[in-house]
């Protein structure tokens, strides 16, 4: 042994204590954190589902008032046709994007949409590919049974309403923009709810665990 060192048993360093059995609450104590739980569980299941509707309630609005925009003839306005191709998963297709840089890879799932005039406002055809009207349609005749897709070919056909004149499409572009940060809002602040209520959840069945409930 080196100069210095010292030997010794380990249990004269240190102790080992194991873990013991829980502590198992009579029955009627039991019971009571069972009826506990099943009360604040219905409580919250409740609320979420209230939360949860609202959310919808709120995609619902927006796509209420693009459908007033777009599902609905104007006597006093133009029409033209709409050619897209997005091929994706059926959640994403027929949905526009912004694309804010030049290097992106173009490959056979994305469609470019490349304008023919100055008809149409770049964001009121956004919009406008954002309704149901148009991703109803998109989705009706996609085609592929693992992955949906679609085609210019079939939908070419959509036809797209607008008003004549600019400034009449970018009143209604800024209101839809009000209104979809309107409802984003709601969203965020019933989501933020939804998870607040989860941690509620797993905090009842912590301290109903722990002895604390």
């Amino acid at each position: 042994m080196k100069t210095g060192w010292n030997a010794k048993p380990l249990g004269e360093v240190c102790a080992i204590i194991g873990g013991g059995t829980p502590p198992i609450p009579p029955i009627s104590q039991q019971r009571r954190i069972v009826d506990l739980l099943d009360s604040g569980f219905h409580e919250i299941d409740v609320i979420e589902r209230d939360a949860e509707g609202n959310v919808q309630n709120s995609k619902l609005l927006f796509q209420m008032c693009l459908s007033e925009v777009f599902g609905r003839h104007h006597s006093n306005w133009e029409t033209c046709e709409v050619m897209t191709d997005l091929s994706s998963k059926m959640k994403l297709l027929g949905r526009p994007a912004f694309i804010d840089r030049d290097n992106v890879l173009h490959n056979q799932r994305i469609g470019r949409v490349i304008f023919h005039s100055e008809k149409v406002d770049k964001h009121y055809l956004y919009f406008y590919m954002l309704s149901e009207a148009f991703l109803s349609n998109i989705r009706r005749t996609a085609t592929g049974t693992m992955v949906r897709h679609t085609a210019p070919k079939r939908i070419v056909g959509n036809r797209i309403s607008f008003p004549s004149d600019h400034q009449s499409q970018r009143n209604i572009i800024g209101k839809l923009v009000a209104i979809r940060s309107e409802c984003s809002s709601l969203q965020n602040v019933y989501q933020r709810k939804l998870a607040a209520l989860d941690e509620l959840k797993k905090s009842l069945l912590h301290q109903a665990f722990t002895g604390n409930l």
